[in-house]
């Protein structure tokens, strides 16, 4: 796997101090402006090798976690159209399509795009409108763009910022959810916290460097606050305490206080 040093993507400085280390790889904080971020960090071709081998979000967990995810995304959308009456959305990151299903069914007209093939062959097996690509080769414009749990994933999130803002039609909206690392949670729980995979979670924003990047792409802030979401018994057993269980059956409304929940308007 390659990997690359790189300078900070908020204020293009290269001015860091060492923040924490987890499974050799160097998570740092730049004295700049304080955005977290993996350096070095792997390749965005080795991520994309990781992903399409199912190491990183992994298609299966996903068709696990549906009901879940679909009681999730419900809640979301209905959030969303709070602020908007528009129903043109675009979801990138949408892995195998949940939320496209789900705003359907709310009578958007939803097109979602990823990069693991895996995951939008499965999309398509539901009909799905989804396309295996990334951001900045959509020419389409939309009412709304959704990024649930993307934005630390991805190489240049300012850019892809960017790249939305240019995908939004007049007053549209951008709505983003990502772990704060500046929060009790992980406080407490360090190199254990839930949200620290160096190998795929490549940036850790806090409430004041994703409002500044955003900002700084002309949008204005609506609404941002810690929101839950709905997990499965077995699966906060698992993945946090690895504990095996089958409780499948049960299913929670969980918020750790940790996952920030943004929307944004195009100004």
């Amino acid at each position: 796997m390659k990997t690359e040093y790189v300078k900070c993507n908020l204020c293009k400085k290269d001015n860091t101090r060492r923040f924490i280390k987890k499974d050799d790889a160097t998570i740092v904080k730049c004295q700049n402006c304080g955005l977290i971020y993996v350096n070095p960090r792997l390749t965005q071709e080795s991520l994309s090798r990781l992903y399409n081998e199912n190491k990183i979000s992994p298609v299966p967990y996903f068709k696990e976690n549906k009901e879940e995810d679909k009681k999730t995304f419900n809640e979301r959308l209905k959030l969303i159209e709070k602020y908007t009456n528009k129903r043109i959305l675009l979801d990138v990151g949408c892995n195998i399509g949940t939320l496209l299903e789900v705003a359907q069914k709310r009578g958007w007209n939803a097109q979602g795009i990823d990069i693991n093939k895996e995951a939008i062959e499965e999309a398509k097996k539901n009909n799905l409108n989804v396309e295996c690509t990334t951001i900045e080769n959509i020419k389409e414009m939309f009412d709304v763009i959704i990024m649930n749990d993307f934005i630390e994933h991805v190489s240049d999130p300012n850019d892809t910022i960017k790249r939305a803002k240019a995908l939004l039609k007049e007053q549209g909206l951008l709505f983003i959810v990502t772990p704060d690392i500046d929060t009790i949670t992980f406080k407490i729980l360090q190199k254990h916290w839930f949200h620290l995979k160096p190998k795929e979670h490549i940036y850790y924003f806090t409430k004041e460097t994703i409002t500044k990047m955003l900002k700084n792409n002309g949008f204005t802030l609506i609404e941002r606050r810690y929101r839950g979401r709905y997990r499965n018994i077995s699966t906060i057993l698992e993945k946090g305490f690895r504990i095996k269980t089958k409780l499948n059956a049960i299913n929670i409304k969980l918020n750790t206080l940790d996952e920030l929940c943004i929307i944004a308007r195009k100004q």
